[in-house]
């Protein structure tokens, strides 16, 4: 990364930002269903592997001193950013400029509409466990002193468990927008919605 001669991060003059492409490369999945004695138990696991994201969200709690990344270990002294500085005969010198904690993060953040983006550009690969559904069905000869002639219940979740995100945090799915210029751009946004349901499937 190259520096400024104060060893912080620039920009160019266009404030040029690239925020990644958020389309994996490719989507998996694997999903199995199990049956004994009338307990049924099926389950799916996807994955969106690969494309990048911007979290808007993480540069915001960066530049306020919100983040874990802007205290280093357990404090908030100076350090020197990975990077070369001009060298002041043209070239370059691995940088020796100690840094401010708070300068660095708002530097990052403040510089044209959305600061340096490549410092949080994140992968956007996720797996979770996206459906999960379990069903007892009632045996015939419980119900034969009933007026029922089948009985079962069954309870299913869906989006019950992020397993793997390569953003501390967010969830990749959680972006601002999909037919916008705000594709891939994460901004305070709510998690993907998780939901359960219950049911009874009567019989007469």
């Amino acid at each position: 990364m190259i520096l400024t001669g104060a060893g912080y991060p620039q920009r160019d003059a266009n404030y040029t930002s690239y925020l990644g492409n958020q389309q994996p490369d490719c989507m998996i999945g694997f999903s199995n269903n199990f049956s004994y004695r009338g307990i049924n138990l099926g389950f799916m696991i996807d994955a969106r592997i690969g494309g990048e994201m911007f979290s808007m969200t993480r540069a915001m709690l960066q530049s306020n001193g919100m983040a874990a990344e802007t205290v280093i270990n357990g404090s908030r002294e100076d350090f020197i950013v990975d990077g070369v500085i001009p060298d002041g005969n043209g070239g370059y010198k691995p940088s020796d400029q100690p840094v401010n904690v708070q300068r660095y993060w708002r530097n990052n953040m403040v510089q044209g509409n959305i600061g340096i983006s490549e410092v949080n550009i994140y992968d956007a690969t996720s797996v979770r466990l996206r459906s999960l559904n379990v069903g007892y069905t009632f045996p015939k000869k419980m119900l034969a002193k009933t007026p029922l002639q089948s009985l079962k219940v069954a309870f299913a979740a869906n989006n019950l468990w992020l397993i793997y995100t390569g953003v501390d945090g967010i969830d990749p799915e959680a972006v601002s927008g999909t037919g916008t210029n705000a594709t891939g751009v994460e901004l305070f946004s709510a998690p993907t919605t998780r939901s359960f349901t219950f049911n009874v499937t009567v019989g007469f």
